[in-house]
């Protein structure tokens, strides 16, 4: 029995997923449980260092920005907008020839990045200063020092990241959603058991832990299914060209994303200290909720997009592009709305009401309101950009991007310093930008793949889903007011989770109901979804079916 239990464990973990929404069901619970795992972590570190060391936990959280900038540009661009789309034509033509071209891709990256690395280590304290406005020289020599240890978590997420892309190229998700679990277990760690004795330094070297954590649940799958990393250094590979050909304007798009997030960095650090920690909190929980919707999704459709357009079957690519935004949006709306209504309960059961100050909670939750729109915006864009991708399209979204930093930035400076908003102003630019890059890539995308039936199928919807998740937020929002004091004390943290959690049913049902009465398609999924799993699995809904097995 113990055998049987053993090898049906084996298979559930490298089980190929043979649709988009079971690929993303298993993405959004894994993201949810690291989100989680997350949120538990910034608890604890908040809990540790916020009161007592706030410069401390500032220089921290800055100490991720340049060593991100690296890996971003070099890994996230190669990743997402080239190398999945070509590792996966190149699986249906040649396993063999699909394994060169991965290790070529590694070994020329992690040559740069390594490169880029010594030079960061070196001049790791005037880059520090340069980027920071307000920090003193003591937070500028902490942050050098903590980002020369964080330079080393990057080179191994460099490998398991491409271990990622290879594995989701073969359909397996289900490993590669779990280690962003072990990810944060090995920061969790580093808080509990280093801090006592290494300060700040204990969840810096968490971080380190971690980014190995991270690769080495992925070795065993990628070995079993053929994939053995060769020292290949090739520029004359077709693949290794194109690859390099596609991830040239992603590169320059993430870069001026980086310079978006740099210039919020710069803003911040010019005012008090814990100011940029708080708006990284703010952020954190609404990157929650765009990504369990919009990333887990545009990520399990990609590979199927990538397919379709190299089968050249452009009709059932338009489909599944349609579907897979509804469905992503379908859940960002009433998540936008829970978000703004519930944000101050949200940030209080999040970072704890005990060592994480009354007015820090105020703080994080008013920023929080200006970010809570950027949920819908967000993920919309992670399902259109990945669309632009599949077409092999890297310059669009790099133009787009472009003209959202000039909007971030002008933005960002008005409310900052003219306006006085704080980290608020810093919110409403990134929220505002995050829209105008969302309608313009929409306008793009609807001129590219000519949708039939624009306003049925795409506006009506997408309109619909915008009234009912405002009429949701209103139910939230009369619980939480109604129930607060009257029937639930809320001064301790069980009555805050019930009086939260009631809130959370209640809009959540009533954004449900509503759906179903404004026939909104994605609401009747759902209901035959629910249906199948609890009443009879023969009557589940059609799903978007993945291409046949490359293996």
């Amino acid at each position: 029995m113990i055998k049987a239990l053993v090898g049906n464990g084996s298979k559930l973990f490298s089980r190929r997923q043979t649709s988009i929404f079971s690929a993303a069901l298993i993405l959004a619970s894994a993201f949810g449980a690291s989100a989680l795992l997350g949120i538990l972590r910034d608890r604890l570190l908040y809990a540790r260092f916020y009161s007592c060391c706030a410069d401390q936990l500032d220089a921290y959280n800055a100490a991720f920005r340049l060593p991100d900038i690296i890996f971003r540009l070099l890994v996230t661009g190669a990743l997402s907008a080239a190398f999945i789309p070509v590792f996966s034509e190149q699986l249906v033509k040649s396993k063999t020839r699909a394994y060169q071209t991965a290790s070529a891709v590694i070994t020329a990256l992690f040559l740069i990045f390594f490169g880029l690395s010594i030079l960061l280590v070196v001049f790791s304290y005037p880059l520090s200063d340069l980027i920071t406005s307000g920090f003193s020289n003591y937070q500028v020599f902490l942050m050098s020092q903590l980002t020369k240890l964080m330079v080393l978590s990057q080179l191994f997420f460099l490998m398991s990241n491409f271990l990622t892309g290879i594995l989701q190229s073969f359909q397996r998700f289900l490993i590669p959603a779990l280690s962003p679990i072990v990810y944060n277990l090995g920061i969790i760690f580093g808080i509990l058991f280093l801090s006592p004795k290494l300060g700040i330094f204990g969840p810096a070297l968490g971080v380190v832990i971690g980014a190995a954590l991270h690769l080495l649940v992925q070795l065993p799958l990628s070995s079993a299914l053929g994939f053995k990393y060769s020292f290949l250094l090739s520029f004359n590979l077709p693949g290794v060209r194109k690859i390099l050909r596609l991830m040239l304007p992603r590169t320059l798009a993430l870069g001026l994303g980086e310079i978006g997030e740099t210039v919020a960095l710069f803003l911040a650090t010019s005012l008090p200290a814990g100011s940029l920690s708080l708006f990284y909190l703010a952020q954190r929980l609404t990157h929650f909720s765009s990504r369990i919707f919009g990333t887990t999704i545009g990520q399990a459709s990609l590979p199927v997009l990538s397919k379709e357009v190299g089968a050249k079957r452009f009709d059932l690519f338009r489909q599944t592009l349609l579907s897979s935004l509804l469905q992503a949006a379908y859940f960002a709306f009433p998540a936008a709305a829970l978000l703004l209504v519930l944000r101050v309960p949200i940030v209080r059961i999040a970072y704890g009401a005990e060592k994480f100050p009354w007015k820090a909670t105020v703080a994080t939750g008013r920023v929080v309101a200006f970010f809570a729109p950027l949920v819908v915006f967000n993920t919309i864009n992670d399902i259109l950009i990945r669309g632009f991708y599949a077409l092999q399209d890297t310059k669009t979204p790099l133009f787009v991007s472009l003209f959202s930093l000039v909007v971030n930035t002008g933005i960002a400076l008005y409310t900052t310093f003219i306006l006085g908003f704080g980290t608020s102003g810093l919110a409403l630019a990134i929220t505002v930008a995050g829209f105008s890059q969302m309608s313009i890539l929409m306008l793009i995308m609807i001129g590219r793949i000519k949708i039939e039936g624009l306003i049925n199928d795409l506006f009506l919807p997408l309109f619909k889903m915008l009234f009912a998740g405002i009429l949701s937020g209103a139910v939230a929002w009369f619980l939480l007011k109604g129930l607060d004091q009257r029937f639930l004390d809320t001064s301790r943290i069980v009555g805050l989770a019930v009086l939260f959690g009631l809130s959370i049913f209640g809009g959540s049902l009533s954004y449900f109901l509503l759906s179903l009465f404004l026939k909104i398609k994605e609401a009747g999924k759902m209901l035959k979804l629910m249906n199948s799993l609890f009443v009879w699995p023969k009557s589940a809904p059609p799903l978007v079916e993945l291409p046949p097995n490359p293996e």
